[in-house]
């Protein structure tokens, strides 16, 4: 069995570095102008509670939270009006989202951890549970199979601080989405929305009092649009509907919920600069591109693809809660969620740059052509692109169960419990380059064009790559918490994680078609490790409205599947400083 190595391990190539000063005494002045700029776009949300970062989720006033958490409730998101899940955590300090990449797939960076691709320190959450077990895998990044609608209530957003120790241990950015519950009275909404793009959306929501104490909420959407680079078929659709049951007592409460998603989106990708395109509603898809028969073993075996399907989530995330107070003043609570369902991809990519039909000419000695029989001019442009395709198959169950209750009156002491499996198979189909003409929903060209023609006349050639793996892990961690009310104003805040992980993986790689499915595995990991993170933070209330708080973090990032795939089995440390100020 190989060993994760464990500690403050060396940096890998793309992570850049291990250890990490997140926050200097400069960027906490940044810290306390982005706590006074949160309580100033919420003053209705001052005696907000929040679940995010607390131990077993037991909520807290926001006011007396010793970190900088970032509210969004219903109203601020309808006014945000995001394009994706992603475009919303533009509006969390700190957090710098790709403005492009469509409905799902984006770059997301968090400040003062390493970046630069995919989301390595985000995790995403619903009703305070975590929705995977990590935070991204290759074509796979937590907000892709998340969907904003009229079901959700509001929006928690905190980096950093106690994360490392609570929910899943994210050293990076927690994003929890709590969902309606409804109330004493009945409430609902229809909304419709159109752009001038082919676009029509229908959401839906209702919610209110069921008899007995439960109270029930139901809604989803349904969308469809040709998207804003027309791509000559509707590129763009989704529906989803979400329930959600909740029985309270006079203990406590119990909660569960479901929500269905089949929803993709048109993959915008980089393209040519220089083809003569107009860049703003250029789209290389196009009907003629749609849909392409490629290999899909050693056997030559075939596959259609149909490449309107995108990029996008179909699959189910479901969950619940129960909270309840026993007698001494214990305090019993548990969390989880369970999701299934396929992150898929489908793509054409292009393969380096555009060339001029004219050098492609002298290439082949003749006019060039394309599969219907058009001759190009010598000022047109043609590429090699790729049909890529990636199926990925993803389930997790994740349970956090915790024990509270309060000493002498003053020590507020949670213990818990965090187990989490899941599993990630793949099946990828890269590069496949074919020979396009280059402009609006371009066509291939004449089949006697080949990728090798277009790399001698100044272009690429293209690839072709393959997978078949199957990665399963499990997390177990044990934590405990003390809120210590010191005196009447200062507060201390301690907590420590101990987590252990378990991977095995399985690979048979690709090259060209030759060897894919022979039967011949080419990889066979299997890692475990264990490590620490710790938080400690002071907060005092100067006086009833004004507040000041300071944190430090010791955390962790364990690898993924794709890190042993690729020889890296390290655990990130992650170490940061937080402080600031709190008005209200």
């Amino acid at each position: 069995m190989q060993r994760i190595a464990c500690g403050e391990a060396r940096v890998s190539a793309r992570k850049q570095l291990v250890q990490l000063l997140a926050l200097s005494a400069g960027a906490a002045a940044l810290a306390a102008g982005e706590a006074w700029a949160q309580e100033s776009a919420a003053r209705e949300a001052v005696d907000e509670i929040v679940v995010i970062g607390t131990p077993g989720g037991a909520g807290a006033d926001r006011q007396d939270a010793s970190f900088a958490v970032t509210t969004i409730d219903a109203s601020a998101i309808e006014k945000f009006s995001p394009q994706s899940t992603a475009d919303l955590l533009k509006s969390i300090p700190g957090v710098w989202v790709e403005s492009s990449g469509g409905v799902a797939g984006a770059n997301i960076d968090v400040r003062g951890l390493p970046g630069g691709g995919d989301a390595p320190f985000v995790t995403l959450a619903i009703n305070g549970s975590p929705l995977y077990g990590t935070e991204m895998l290759s074509f796979f990044e937590q907000s892709s199979i998340f969907r904003i609608d009229e079901t959700i209530a509001g929006v928690e957003g905190l980096r950093g601080g106690p994360n490392s120790v609570f929910g899943k241990g994210e050293p990076g950015l927690t994003v929890n989405f709590n969902l309606k519950e409804g109330g004493d009275e009945a409430e609902g909404r229809v909304k419709y929305t159109t752009a001038d793009y082919g676009s029509h959306r229908i959401d839906a929501v209702i919610s209110g009092p069921l008899g007995n104490d439960f109270y029930g909420m139901v809604g989803g959407y349904w969308r469809a649009s040709d998207g804003i680079r027309d791509t000559e078929f509707t590129s763009e659709e989704g529906v989803q509907f979400t329930a959600n049951l909740t029985k309270r007592f006079e203990r406590g409460k119990i909660n569960v919920f479901g929500r269905y998603t089949d929803d993709h989106g048109q993959w915008v990708l980089p393209m040519a600069l220089n083809s003569g395109n107009d860049l703003g509603e250029f789209a290389q898809l196009g009907n003629a591109t749609r849909f392409r028969t490629l290999q899909v073993d050693s056997s030559g075996a075939t596959e259609e693809f149909d490449f309107a399907d995108g990029r996008g989530w179909k699959g189910v995330v479901a969950g619940g809660s129960g909270e309840y107070e026993f007698g001494g003043g214990f305090v019993i609570r548990d969390r989880f969620t369970y999701m299934n369902g396929d992150a898929d991809t489908f793509g054409l990519v292009p393969s380096g740059g555009a060339v001029p039909v004219s050098a492609l000419e002298t290439v082949i000695g003749g006019p060039v052509m394309t599969a219907s029989g058009q001759t190009l001019g010598a000022g047109d442009f043609v590429q090699t692109y790729g049909h890529w395709v990636v199926k990925k198959d993803l389930e997790a169950l994740i349970n956090d169960l915790s024990v509270n209750k309060t000493f002498f009156d003053s020590h507020d002491v949670t213990v818990g419990y965090y187990r989490a499996k899941w599993s990630s198979k793949d099946f990828w189909l890269l590069g496949n380059p074919i020979p396009v003409h280059n402009t609006q929903n371009g066509e291939p060209l004449d089949a006697a064009i080949t990728p090798a023609d277009i790399a001698a006349a100044g272009g690429d050639a293209g690839f072709l790559f393959g997978l078949d793996s199957d990665g399963d892990a499990r997390a177990e961690a044990i934590y405990a918490a003390d809120s210590w009310q010191v005196t009447d104003r200062f507060r201390l805040d301690l907590g420590g994680r101990h987590e252990w992980i378990h991977i095995d993986y399985l690979v048979d790689f690709s090259a060209g078609g030759t060897s894919f499915a022979d039967g011949v595995l080419d990889s066979a990991s299997n890692v475990s490790g264990s490590e620490w993170a710790y938080t400690f933070a002071g907060n005092y209330d100067i006086t009833d409205d004004l507040g000041a708080f300071a944190r430090y973090t010791k955390g962790f990032l364990f690898p993924h599947f794709d890190d042993i795939r690729e020889g890296r089995p390290n655990v990130d440390g992650v170490k940061q400083w937080e402080g600031g100020l709190k008005y209200a």
